[in-house]
Formats: C-alpha cells, structure tokens, sequence
C-alpha cells in the first residue's frame, strides 16, 4: 500500500510541476506582450514629438495625443512592473514544486533500490 500511495504522491507532484511550467509560460508571455506594446508606444510617441517640431499648425492636436500616448506608457510600464513580480512570484513558487518533485524521485528511488538489494 506504500508503493501505491508513493505512486500517487509523485502523479501529483508531476501535475503540479506540469501546471507550474504553464504558469510560468503564459506569465513570461504576458511580460514580452507588454514590452513589445511599450516599444510601439515609445515608438509612436517619439513619431509624433518629431512631427509636432515640424508642422507648427495641429500643436495642440499633436500635443494632447503625445500626452495620452505618454499616459498609456506610464500605465502599461506599471502593468508590466506588476507582471515581472508575478513572473518571480511564479519562479520561485516553480522551482519549490520541482525540489518537491526531484525528492520524490530521490526518496523512491532509494526506497526501490533498498528493497532490490535486500
């Protein structure tokens, strides 16, 4: 009974590890989706400031677009802050199931093996 219970207990290990790695996955994604957004704000942005310098007749147009596109920056810098702390959150919470995981593995092992040799 102690084998099938071992048996259980290293299936959800594998589970965890599984959803763990997925978790991390969609969380990375999220953070590279957010630094492509900001560099196409950025880039945007940086279009407009140089047209503005140019064409002296739509200022105040010009204006309030690079200040709104200034304010999502600002918002999407935030949110992309906030998704790296979850991504480290989500590291370091997969690499504890992991540990959990290879002990398992090590612990099973030594067990199965002890019983070969006896």
């Amino acid at each position: 009974m102690a084998l099938q219970g071992s048996i259980h207990e290293y299936l959800e290990a594998m589970i965890s590890v599984n959803h763990a790695f997925t978790d991390r996955s969609n969380a990375l994604h999220h953070v590279q989706s957010l630094s492509a957004d900001l560099f196409s704000l950025h880039t945007r942005a940086g279009r407009l400031e140089s047209s503005s310098a140019r064409d002296m007749g739509h200022e105040w147009s010009t204006y309030q677009k690079v200040e709104g596109l200034k304010e999502t920056i600002r918002a999407t810098e935030a949110a992309k802050t906030d998704a790296l702390r979850e991504y480290e959150s989500i590291k370091v919470s997969d690499l504890e199931k992991r540990f959990k995981l290879k002990y398992l593995i090590g612990k099973n092992l030594s067990v199965s093996l002890s019983r070969k040799i006896n």
